[in-house]
């Protein structure tokens, strides 16, 4: 029951990591396509 639970622990984890990269992925690349209009 206890690995089950650190299993479960350690994959909503790991899904909390992927969703923050992803996050931060799409702020960069926003960012890079706004800066790139306001500067043409």
């Amino acid at each position: 029951m206890k690995e089950h639970l650190v299993t479960k622990a350690c994959d909503v984890d790991a899904g909390i990591s992927v969703q923050l990269r992803d996050d931060i992925l799409l702020m960069l690349v926003a960012g890079h396509e706004m800066i790139g209009s306001v500067l043409t």
